[in-house]
């Protein structure tokens, strides 16, 4: 997908857990929007989220998941993030992208 998404001209950086992503963050990486699975090593994609929201309230998060309707009942996620579920139509992947991000 990380591929895939730098050939369509997304800017992608891949961490290769919560942990790493969360440092990242500390470090100042302000991404447009965060793409992400709910079950991550180390940190799940809830604590991602939580610091990610109380750094920049308003980031885009956009989680690709085997688990939306877990996704769908955390309470913390406010305001709400897009979900989408595995297998992955990677077409409406990028257009969720797109439209969040107001790509035309």
């Amino acid at each position: 997908m990380r591929q895939l998404l730098s050939e369509d001209g997304f800017s992608v950086e891949w961490l290769r857990d919560g942990r790493a992503a969360i440092a990242r963050i500390d470090e100042g990486l302000r991404p447009d929007a965060i793409l992400m699975d709910y079950k991550l090593p180390h940190e799940d994609g809830f604590a991602l989220a939580r610091k990610a929201r109380a750094r920049w309230p308003g980031i885009l998060i956009v989680f690709v998941t085997s688990y939306p309707e877990v996704v769908a009942r955390e309470p913390a996620l406010d305001p709400p993030v897009k979900i989408v579920s595995k297998p992955v139509a990677y077409d409406e992947l990028v257009a969720s992208l797109d439209a969040l991000l107001g790509v035309e």
